[in-house]
């Protein structure tokens, strides 16, 4: 799968779909059994009776999520850039998985769940149009589909699938422990440069052999620890790729090797896999220590709000508010978006600055920036407001047990008792969750002490 975005003058573009409007048509009258099939799923039987050239644009409009030719035609018109989100997030569970998140997606909207709703109007097409119809009773399963498919970076739901199942095919972990790869995997993790320097001699090309992650990326993993220089050095001398494991070294908060891999090179604005900047990345996972790298070498990438405050840079952040003290309307752009590093789809953000401020403190409390929770806290952020997924900025900072800003945000009156709408967890669960807290941090976090504690 072309995990680069492409950008395609819009005639070509229109012409691209109609092109492929005229193989179906070609393939279902020629009895191809597939094409019969692709086609009976958006148009029912009677593509048995007819089916012609405007049925088969139909069919392809419909697989975008959009209820006819003429206007997916005018909303290619609209959007002249042909983008296509980037697919990076795509993991290694088969189709079958998606299909199945798909139908929860399908019974919610027909239960009017709110998010639900609000994530089939911002997806799809057809269905975008409040006009008042009740939306549980015009939502189809191949809609559902369709809208998965967008959030996850795909113009259709084939396209996803033969994405889900190539990844579930060709993963590392499906490799042979003798295969070079897993041999090479093996001396990573065990530091071993010179038997890898020999398997890549022995083996051209193998670093750069993607199975759903490049030896390099994979050094990048926290399984593989504390990999030493010299096997990094290995990997680059032979020609690895250096932006995504840069941006995997920032997830996992290898801070160390983050430093190595912009001494080689690697670009810290690179977004071609997740559309993300490995800073965005650091912030969504809570990597301190490489966000202090990647800022001290590159600066703030983007220049968004929630960045400054993941960045602990108070000068910059006081600049996106004005004289008054309220907060610029420009803070709305660039907004935190936690399913591109493999959280469930969400409706699109509000458009409302609270939320803004909410994000912006929630993740400086994951990283434990208490200096920049303090500056937002004092300007009217709200310590109770959990625009992402119902997570507080406490829950952020119990779950990476940053004590200092742990200690702030109660003062500061955030709520210890509520529920986040992932896991129906307090703060307090998600510390015990990711770590073992001592007795005074439980008791900080509401914890009682009648019992024995973990970490006690």
């Amino acid at each position: 799968m072309d995990q680069e975005l492409h950008h395609e003058l819009r005639p070509k573009r229109i012409e691209r779909y109609r092109d492929e409007a005229k193989m179906l048509l070609r393939a279902v009258r020629g009895g191809d059994a597939v094409a019969a099939q692709r086609a009976r799923e958006a148009l029912g039987d009677r593509v048995d009776d007819r089916f012609v050239l405007a049925d088969a644009l139909h069919v392809v409009a419909l697989e975008h999520g959009h209820r006819s030719w003429p206007a997916f035609k005018h909303d290619l018109a609209a959007h002249a850039d042909g983008s296509v989100r980037p697919v990076g997030r795509i993991g290694v569970s088969a189709s079958a998985t998606y299909a199945a998140w798909a139908d929860q997606l399908l019974d919610a909207a027909r239960r009017n769940d709110r998010a639900a709703v609000q994530r089939l109007r911002a997806r799809v097409p057809r269905l975008s149009v409040d006009d008042g119809a009740d939306i549980a009773e015009r939502t189809t399963r191949a809609d559902a589909r369709v809208c998965l498919a967008h959030e996850y970076g795909f113009r259709t739901w084939a396209e996803l699938t033969d994405a889900a199942e190539h990844a579930h095919r060709t993963h590392h972990s499906r490799l042979p422990a003798a295969s070079p790869w897993k041999q090479a995997e093996s001396a990573i993790r065990a530091g071993n440069a010179p038997q890898l320097r020999q398997l890549l001699e022995e083996h051209p090309g193998l670093e750069g052999l993607d199975h759903g992650m490049t030896l390099l990326g994979a050094a990048a993993q926290p399984e593989a620890g504390n990999v030493p220089r010299e096997v990094v050095d290995a990997l680059i001398e032979a020609g690895a790729e250096l932006d995504v494991p840069l941006n995997l070294a920032a997830c996992f908060n290898k801070a160390e090797m983050v430093g190595w891999l912009l001494d080689a090179g690697a670009d810290a604005a690179a977004t071609h896999i997740w559309g993300i900047t490995p800073l965005q990345t650091a912030a969504y996972h809570g990597g301190r220590e490489a966000a202090d790298v990647l800022v001290r070498r590159g600066g703030l990438v983007p220049d968004a709000f929630y960045i400054a405050a993941a960045a602990d840079d108070v000068e910059r952040l006081a600049a996106w508010f004005d004289a008054a003290g309220r907060l610029r309307p420009q803070a709305m752009r660039g907004r935190p978006n936690l399913s591109d590093v493999g959280w469930p789809p969400q409706p699109p953000p509000a458009h409302d600055l609270a939320d803004v401020m909410a994000e912006a403190l929630s993740l400086a409390a994951h990283l434990g920036r208490t200096r920049a929770c303090e500056v937002l806290l004092d300007r009217g952020a709200d310590p109770a407001r959990g625009p992402l997924y119902g997570i507080t900025p406490l829950h952020f900072a119990a779950s990476m047990t940053r004590r200092d800003t742990i200690e702030l945000l109660v003062r500061r009156g955030a709520p210890l008792a509520v529920r986040d709408h992932l896991h129906h967890a307090t703060p307090l669960d998600w510390a015990r969750h990711n770590g073992k807290p001592d007795k005074a941090l439980v008791q900080l976090l509401g914890g009682k002490l009648a019992g024995p504690e973990p970490g006690g």
